[in-house]
This record gives structure tokens, C-alpha cells and sequence, in this order.
């Protein structure tokens, strides 16, 4: 009789903690749905047919969908590893679509350490930063004899002249513009070394000025191309 009751108090504990696992999940599930909701909460509206769906790294999501009939990806990047500085919340703007380039042209605001994000500190040939472009920017490729016209890309590069704006990909897979979406709490950092970005709602009008400016590049490569 003892032995009967041993395991049928044994079997309740095993459901118990059953339960409060599955309680755990469902409150984990809940939360990072709510957190990527509200992370691209006002981006969804933009897109046609719009996915979320989780990235490869902590902090990392992605978001799909048909902009003026184009296909991007949005992602966001957690980057912690910069030196002397707050841990940045990166947003990749892609717009995955062959490109009449023969070459990589990357440029890159104000590298200061690896980055998470790009190819960029594999590159092997950095190219000297006409005098019009952006303050800090640095230009690598791949090879610089089939390099496109520096300044056919003038138009295109306002947005580095601004505090956020980070990379400048082209290359002959795709386009990818990279800006800076929120710092981490300094507070948090500099005390529990927690990259902490709150409730961090990326903005629509950097999104859609981010992809107008890829697709006006777009036509401007295979304008130059004909």
C-alpha cells in the first residue's frame, strides 16, 4: 500500500512539473511573439504578404515580404562585440536580386572592430574614399578593375551622411543597405553588461527610405548597363 501511494505521488510531482514546463514555453512562445510583433510593428503595413520568422543568433529576426512588387528581407542584428562602444541593434535591409556588377563594392561607416553583420574584413583590396563621399566611410572590393563608377553611386549615399547609416553592399547576388535601429541601454551595459535595446520599435520611414533607396539604385545599375 505504501509502495502504491510512493507512485502515485511520484506520478502527480512528474505532472506538475510537467505543467509548469509547458506553462514556461507558452509564456516564452507569447513573449517573443509579442516582442517581434512590436519590433516590426510598424513595418508590416509596407509589405505585401509580410513573414516573420526567428534568425540564426540571439536578438536576430527576419522579416519578408513584396515592396513595389520587390522581394527584401529585413533583419535585425544584435552587435555586441564593437570595442569601446554600446552593443547596436543593426537593421539589414536586403534586396536579394541578381545586379549587373562584376565586382563587390562595400562600404563601411566608421569600422572599428570585426562586424557581425557583413563580409566586409574579408574583403582584400580598400580603395582609396573620393573626397564627395560620405566622412568615415571606407570602400573595400573584391577587384578594383571591374569596379562600377564611384560616382554614379553619389545619389544613392545620403543616407551615410546621417548618424545611422552603417554599410553599403553591392554585389552581383544583391543589394543591402545597414543602419543603426536603437543602442543599448547604457545604464544596464555599463552595470550587468546586458545589451538591452527596450521596446524597440523599428521605424517605417527608415524602413521605406532604406529600400526606395535600393530600388532607385537598381535601376540605376542596369540604366548604366545598357
Amino acid at each position: 500500500m505504501q509502495n502504491i501511494q510512493l507512485i502515485i505521488a511520484a506520478l502527480i510531482a512528474v505532472g506538475f512539473v510537467y505543467l509548469l514546463i509547458q506553462k514556461a514555453r507558452a509564456s516564452k512562445q507569447k513573449s517573443v511573439g509579442n516582442a517581434n510583433s512590436l519590433l516590426f510593428r510598424d513595418v508590416l503595413p509596407l509589405l505585401v504578404d509580410p513573414k516573420i520568422t526567428v534568425g540564426k543568433t540571439v536578438g536576430s529576426w527576419i522579416l519578408t515580404g513584396r515592396f513595389k512588387n520587390q522581394f527584401f528581407q529585413i533583419q535585425t542584428i544584435v552587435d555586441i562585440l564593437a570595442t569601446r562602444k554600446l552593443p547596436s541593434l543593426w537593421l539589414m535591409i536586403t534586396l536579394p536580386e541578381a545586379q549587373p556588377v562584376a565586382a563587390i563594392f562595400d562600404l563601411m561607416m566608421r569600422p572599428s572592430g570585426p562586424t557581425t553583420f557583413s563580409n566586409f574584413d574579408f574583403l582584400n583590396t580598400t580603395i582609396p574614399t573620393p573626397m564627395n563621399f560620405p566622412s568615415h566611410a571606407v570602400i573595400r572590393t573584391d577587384d578594383a578593375s571591374k569596379l562600377i563608377a564611384l560616382d554614379q553611386l553619389l545619389p544613392f549615399l545620403e543616407i551615410f551622411h546621417e548618424r545611422f547609416g552603417k554599410e553599403l553592399l553591392i554585389s552581383p547576388k544583391g543589394l543591402r543597405i545597414v543602419v543603426q535601429a536603437a543602442e543599448a541601454d547604457r545604464a544596464r551595459y555599463s552595470v550587468l553588461r546586458e545589451a538591452d535595446f527596450g521596446a524597440v520599435v523599428i521605424d517605417a520611414g527608415l524602413a521605406t527610405r532604406c529600400m526606395q533607396t535600393l530600388l532607385d539604385l537598381q535601376t540605376s545599375l542596369k540604366e548604366n548597363d545598357v
